[in-house]
């Protein structure tokens, strides 16, 4: 008895699932067709909890959408600033180091011409009488004297040393000064100090 009952309720539920109807119940009264305005504004009305129409959510997206386009073309646009600068800075980079590197070269020259005129100003020193280049030395500024005399072999440079002490006391303070520079331009010169010996 129990299967009768089992193939019955199945068979029932078979008849629902197919029609979407309960049977043996009537059918659905028709429903009178409404105006078109109200069926238009009814058919909208989605999500009844929020309140929102399918076109106030569309018109929302498209908001959304205009606004994500308008950032994307901001941050292209910011890229492509960036790239911009970024190529100005590489530029200006590499102009910094061939200006650098031009400079550098001038520098170079430029102590390389120094050096060779304190090394003529040293011959010349050295060709004068030492109380006329102790009196040359005296005029000039204190590195650049002790520099000269640097320059000259011990003879000469004792010998304009010797001149300058006996000018007097600052002649005295003079030669101080000049030999404790000539010690600091040996010590910080290792070719100095190779040409002679030490």
């Amino acid at each position: 008895m129990m299967c009768i009952i089992c193939a019955v309720t199945l068979s029932i539920l078979s008849v629902i699932v197919k029609t979407g109807r309960i049977p043996f119940q009537p059918p659905p009264e028709p429903v009178a067709a409404k105006p078109a305005e109200e069926k238009g504004a009814e058919s909208l009305a989605v999500f009844s909890d929020s309140g929102k129409t399918v076109e106030e959510l569309i018109a929302a997206l498209k908001a959304e959408r205009t606004q994500y386009e308008k950032k994307t073309a901001e941050l292209g646009a910011r890229e492509e600033e960036v790239k911009m600068q970024e190529a100005v800075l590489n530029r200006l980079q590499t102009e910094l180091k061939e200006l650098q590197a031009q400079l550098d070269e001038n520098i170079t020259r430029m102590v390389e011409a120094e050096k060779a005129n304190m090394r003529r100003l040293a011959e010349v020193c050295g060709k004068m009488d030492s109380a006329s280049a102790a009196s040359s030395l005296l005029q000039m500024e204190k590195e650049r004297a002790a520099m000269i005399l640097s320059l000259m072999n011990e003879r000469q440079a004792a010998g304009i040393l010797d001149a300058t002490v006996a000018q007097g006391a600052k002649g005295t303070e003079t030669v101080a000064e000049w030999t404790d520079i000539m010690r600091r331009l040996e010590r910080d010169n290792p070719k100095a100090k190779a040409k002679k010996g030490v």
